[in-house]
């Protein structure tokens, strides 16, 4: 019953919306890339094209929102992978967010 409910909240938000109005969408997309003589790899959760721009979204499942050095280690995160996908894709990220999964 909280799975059911949580895919029912969830596919009644605001971003299910904006991922469902666009073509271009990407989930669970591995990178790797040399930065400073090392490789940095991760995981990009969900990436979607937005009026030729992209938005990042990486979902949490625990409360960040009441840790702020978590919350902070976090928005550090998606930063970075805002940096890294604009290598990749040679194109803008407009948004990087974080959707906690509740």
């Amino acid at each position: 019953d909280k799975l059911i409910s949580l895919i029912d909240r969830y596919m009644e938000s605001d971003l299910w919306k904006r991922i469902e109005s666009t073509d271009e969408k990407y989930f669970e997309v591995p990178f790797a890339l040399s930065e400073a003589s090392s490789i940095v790899h991760g995981v990009i959760d969900l990436v979607f094209k937005e009026e030729d721009e992209w938005v990042i979204v990486d979902y949490k499942t625990d409360d960040f929102e009441k840790d702020e050095e978590r919350k902070k280690t976090y928005e550090k995160q998606v930063e970075l992978y805002k940096k890294y996908w604009e290598r990749i894709s040679g194109e803008r990220v407009k948004e990087v967010m974080l959707y906690m999964l509740k």
